[in-house]
């Protein structure tokens, strides 16, 4: 029996104009929902049709003619095309957040920022801080390097404590302006400037000289000068070494040999390196760099050659009752490096956001230069305020007291000046 169709003139078979009519009404319908048939649908039903729904402001005034191919009466007819295929509905970001329907691009940006929030937190509560309060009137310290950065803000806290300090700085106007902002900052009067350029040797014994007529005693020595200059070839600087060489670490050297008898028992050494040192290396005979020049890591071998020169001072000078110590400061900002190339700077403006500032990289020199807890250790390695283990070759005792001989060499220091090597103490540093 024939199928009975309701468009059709007679039942039967429907008509082919018949057909096509009812056709493109369906697909009108199906392909071209407007809001009142959304909320008539099902829930999935809707849900589909509010993906695809047109944006309110394309739509007419709500008083639009309503025509067959146009039931919710606020929206546009819609015509099909000629070919007869309907067009394809607007396409929507197929990455929605399950929360309110929000393309998940739009959550990316508070994400990160509670992430890049959570690790400062975290870093800021794991940040050693010196909690001592003690008070330094009547003690003298001197501070190298103190015009700006980690060294300007251990002067500041060791001059709010009251003691008299001596800052250095390669040129003296710098230090002079330092030296004014600390006394009117601290209220505290006895901060003397002077000028003293580690990486010459006539400018250290000239410091020396200074410092010794004027000082009789030096209750902490603050040995934190130092920085990188990003060289295309190596510049020479005392004892004929390379600059960086001379400047973070022969300087130091030759320093503390010409100031050790105003280091008495109970004076501290603190000697400022950093965890750079890990990626550092000595070849004690290419120390001039005429056998191969590393622009980018003679950085990291002169901090590595500070930390070495901490352990070894501190190992000569134990049965004299000063105590020396390193610290590392931590990631910090500070111009420490100048001319950086560019792929260091990316590195350093990515991380800045999770850098110390100054005042809280000195958190751990101040702690070694005053802290109570700090007394009686020596030959530690400090960071954050507590101790640390070395890495690499930190630790290596054999290689540092190679590297003193070698500097005492280039040097050409006297018997006479030569800090001995203790007696009945072993190599490692123990008793």
């Amino acid at each position: 029996m024939p199928v009975s169709w309701p468009w059709t003139k007679t039942g039967g078979e429907p008509t082919s104009n018949s057909l096509k009519q009812k056709l493109k009404l369906e697909i009108s319908r199906e392909t071209f929902r407007t809001e009142d048939d959304i909320h008539l649908g099902s829930s999935a039903e809707s849900a589909r049709w509010r993906l695809f729904s047109p944006h309110p402001a394309t739509l007419p005034p709500p008083d639009a003619q309503r025509t067959p191919h146009n039931r919710g009466g606020g929206q546009r007819p819609m015509t099909l095309p000629a070919g007869g295929d309907p067009p394809s509905p607007p396409r929507s970001c197929p990455w929605r957040c399950p929360l309110g329907g929000a393309p998940l691009t739009t959550m990316l940006l508070p994400l990160l920022l509670l992430l890049v929030l959570a690790v400062k937190l975290y870093w800021l509560g794991t940040t050693g801080r010196c909690r001592s309060h003690r008070q330094l009137i009547g003690k003298t310290v001197l501070v190298t390097g103190a015009t700006s950065g980690i060294g300007k803000e251990t002067a500041l806290d060791l001059s709010a404590r009251g003691a008299a300090v001596i800052l250095t700085s390669r040129h003296l106007t710098t230090a002079k302006l330092a030296a004014e902002e600390l006394i009117r900052k601290t209220g505290n009067p006895a901060v003397f400037p002077l000028q003293l350029d580690l990486a010459s040797a006539a400018s250290v014994r000239r410091f020396c000289a200074d410092a010794r007529r004027t000082h009789g005693r030096l209750d902490a020595l603050v040995l934190n000068a130092g920085g990188a200059v990003v060289l295309d070839r190596p510049r020479r600087g005392l004892g004929g070494l390379e600059y960086h060489w001379a400047a973070n670490v022969l300087g130091h050297f030759l320093l503390v040999h010409l100031l050790l008898d105003l280091l008495k028992r109970g004076s501290r050494v603190v000697v400022v390196t950093s965890s750079a040192h890990v990626f550092g290396r000595i070849e004690l005979d290419n120390l001039r760099c005429d056998r191969g020049y590393r622009k980018y890591t003679v950085f990291d071998d002169c901090q590595l050659g500070k930390l070495l020169f901490a352990k070894e001072l501190a190992r000569r000078l134990r049965a004299s009752g000063v105590m020396v110590n390193a610290v590392n400061p931590g990631l910090t900002r500070s111009n420490i490096i100048e001319r950086r190339p560019l792929w260091l700077q990316i590195a350093i403006l990515l991380l800045w956001p999770f850098m110390k500032t100054p005042s809280d990289g000195a958190q751990t020199s101040i702690h070694c230069a005053v802290c109570e807890d700090a007394e009686g250790v020596t030959g530690a390695y400090f960071s954050d305020c507590k101790v640390a283990r070395e890495m690499n070759r930190g630790g290596d005792m054999d290689l540092a007291r190679k590297l003193w001989e070698k500097m005492e060499e280039i040097l050409e220091i006297p018997e006479s000046q030569k800090i001995p090597e203790p007696k009945f103490v072993k190599p490692d540093g123990r008793h």
